[in-house]
């Protein structure tokens, strides 16, 4: 599936907002420079989250906005 160019625009605009607000994606993206990634594969090499990255950081350990901005957590 191709990502178009707003996208993908605003994809990568979401990632570097996650990274300065989430210490846990900070921590995961440490070694990669966002403002390199320029294309659709560049993008598909990113790290993805798993499953034991969720279970390790529940339930604020994600948290990438102010904790009394929270409303409910989902587990």
């Amino acid at each position: 599936m191709e990502i178009s160019t707003e996208q993908f625009d605003l994809i990568k605009k979401q990632f570097t907002t996650l990274k300065s607000r989430s210490s846990f994606y900070a921590e995961k993206f440490k070694d990669v420079d966002l403002g390199r990634i320029e294309t659709q594969s560049d993008f598909e090499q990113l790290p993805f989250s798993e499953k034991d990255d969720l279970r390790n950081a529940y339930p604020l350990g994600l948290l990438a906005v102010p904790e009394d901005e929270i409303v409910r957590i989902h587990s």
